[in-house]
């Protein structure tokens, strides 16, 4: 708990509200909480690429509808798992903003031109 009282992010019903990296909610089935409360510190600037970060790992794991869900039970821990590709992307193939999680360093940042 922090001095305030609320409870922060972890990983054990009996000191957190939700689960990283899922972030889904003890106790709230289906509920998933992405937003700035995650945050496991104050980080001291703009928090919007973090919040950002950590909503995007938890939305990578989160499977498709109709799938079956690779993330491990409630509360059994961390384990690391592979990316979820979408059925349905939202950006077209070969869009600037496609999502790539096969992409290497050089096709997504070009080599110093001189």
């Amino acid at each position: 708990m922090t001095r305030d009282g609320f409870r922060v992010s972890g990983v054990r019903v009996q000191v957190s509200v939700d689960e990283r990296p899922h972030q889904r909610a003890f106790g709230y089935p289906g509920l998933h909480v992405m937003d700035g409360s995650v945050m496991p510190a104050n980080p001291g600037v703009n928090p919007s690429l973090m919040i950002t970060g950590l909503a995007e790992r938890a939305m990578s794991l989160w499977p498709n509808k109709g799938d079956a869900d690779p993330r491990p039970p409630l509360g059994s821990g961390y384990g690391r798992l592979k990316p979820v590709l979408p059925h349905k992307p939202m950006v077209p193939a070969g869009a600037p903003a496609e999502l790539r999680l096969d992409a290497q360093k050089e096709d997504v940042i070009p080599l110093y031109p001189y």
